[in-house]
């Protein structure tokens, strides 16, 4: 697509056209080029230096050599050289050329085209699906750059492990492997599971882990428990996971805790081959106690707040279909700084305010943020101009605002209701 930009306009200075590539192209390469490209033309438009003057220098003072190979297997040596010089290239890149190279001749081409095809398909995400994958067959966390962990920890081609057999073998192995994860990948991620299901709760639930979990551990044991059991009590699954994750981090589980928790689960699914016994294994046990204390807890302005109020929306009807909206935000309904004029000053003493204000009870999720006086505004007010238009995409905001009335019995019933509601979920 460049080469045509190019031939057709005689230099590659329509923004609009790069633009519009950039935005539809699969192509990995062309997004790069492309990228390369605006960010050339933002430097020259923010420095004294002209594209001649620049153009001048290249010519006069810089020597470019064009190095080509007359084979394939000759490029993989050109490329492992490149590399070695101080070409910095990405893990991927380094990983495919030295798996190409153990693989018969007549395929290389082959597997090096759909090895591309799956780059292209996720894109910067490669290297990170890589790692998933190195943590389904490695299980520990990871303690070396991901070139390094394969070699040494999949591979068994150097370091301590050198000459055991190895997890993975290079060559046609690896290359079946990643696609075969690809397409598991693939089918859990963006595919329509109603017609799987019957109703929208796995979309859902997969929905708000992408989006509103702060890491995405949780992904390599769905991966690899799909590849064992399929759809065979997949929701089941995924809830399970969801509330051991979910749970370690708001209790406050350090990093490495929820990691090595993660690790166990895939080490569990291994060894277990009835889908009902590894349901009910302890590996997904949980601190009730811990777990509700924390949530009864003021928990706005904690990391977790958004999550667990899109989990009440989960819970609340997990029939249709959830969209996470790119700009949400938690609100109050009892408000932070009430007017003195206000119902809530007459309704609520500063007490009860400062008790209740920032707890579960009294938090909703809204698609649009606006002004923190519309806030202020008392309820049946802030219910119709504060609320009405923002909260179609959030079921327990709606429960919520379809109160008549906002006083502190209304904030103990709710957060009681919602905290059952959790609780009955994850104990």
């Amino acid at each position: 697509m460049l080469i045509n930009i190019s031939k057709k306009n005689g230099k590659l200075n329509d923004i609009e056209l790069l633009k519009k590539e950039l935005k539809t192209t699969k192509d990995l390469s062309v997004k790069n080029m492309i990228n390369a490209i605006f960010e050339i033309q933002q430097y020259f438009s923010n420095s004294d230096i002209t594209v001649e003057s620049f153009f001048k220098y290249l010519n006069n003072k810089v020597l470019m050599i064009y190095v080509s190979s007359s084979s394939l297997e000759d490029a993989f040596k050109l490329f492992t050289v490149m590399n070695d010089r101080g070409i910095k290239l990405r893990n991927s890149d380094i990983l495919k050329a030295e798996n190409l190279k153990h693989v018969n001749k007549s395929n290389r081409e082959k597997y090096a085209k759909e090895w591309e095809e799956i780059e292209n398909y996720f894109e910067d995400d490669f290297d990170v699906f890589l790692s998933h994958l190195r943590t389904i067959l490695v299980k520990e966390k990871a303690r070396k750059n991901l070139l390094d962990e394969f070699e040494e920890n999949i591979y068994f081609s150097k370091g301590s492990k050198k000459g055991n057999d190895p997890l993975l073998k290079q060559g046609e192995d690896t290359f079946k492997f990643i696609k075969k994860y690809k397409k598991y990948y693939d089918e859990i991620f963006n595919q329509d599971h109603f017609n799987i299901f019957g109703d929208y709760k796995f979309d859902n639930l997969i929905s708000i882990m992408r989006n509103v979990l702060p890491a995405d551990l949780w992904i390599a044991p769905l991966l690899r428990y799909y590849d064992k059991f399929n759809n065979k009590e997949l929701v089941k699954f995924l809830e399970k996971l969801d509330n051991k994750f979910s749970h370690d981090w708001i209790i406050g589980f350090t990093p490495t805790s929820r990691i090595e928790n993660i690790n166990n689960i895939i080490k569990k699914i291994d060894e277990i081959d009835d889908v009902d016994t590894l349901l009910n294994d302890d590996i997904f046990e949980i601190n009730c106690n811990d777990f509700i204390k924390v949530l009864n807890d003021n928990i706005y302005g904690r990391r977790f707040a958004r999550y667990i109020l899109y989990k009440l929306d989960y819970l609340y009807g997990n029939t249709d279909k959830i969209n996470v909206p790119k700009t949400i935000t938690v609100e109050h309904i009892l408000p932070q700084t009430p007017k003195d004029d206000s119902e809530w000053k007459q309704n609520f003493s500063d007490k009860e305010r400062d008790y209740w204000t920032n707890k579960i009870g009294n938090l909703v999720l809204i698609s649009k943020r606006k002004n923190s006086s519309q806030g202020r505004k008392d309820f049946n007010e802030k219910k119709k101009k504060y609320f009405e238009k923002n909260i179609e995409l959030f079921r327990n905001s709606l429960r919520v605002m379809n109160s008549n009335q906002w006083t502190l019995k209304e904030i103990k019933q709710n957060q009681d209701e919602v905290i059952g509601k959790i609780e009955q979920h994850y104990c």
